[in-house]
């Protein structure tokens, strides 16, 4: 697997500096969410908190 470059913060969780956005992603489409999986991807923005889409995609 793909080393993915962290940060860890006051609070001692280590944190993915990269990420995958999927606020425009078609729900029913799971692709990006499995190959970014795939390609060590953990942290995935999926715009829920501000109301932008009421579900993320499969798989995220």
């Amino acid at each position: 697997m793909p080393i993915i470059p962290a940060v860890t913060p006051n609070n001692g969780v280590r944190m993915p500096r990269l990420g995958l956005d999927v606020f425009r992603l078609p729900e029913a489409d799971d692709t990006p969410v499995r190959a970014a999986l795939e390609a060590g991807y953990r942290a995935f923005g999926t715009a829920t908190i501000a109301a932008f889409r009421a579900t993320p995609p499969r798989g995220a």
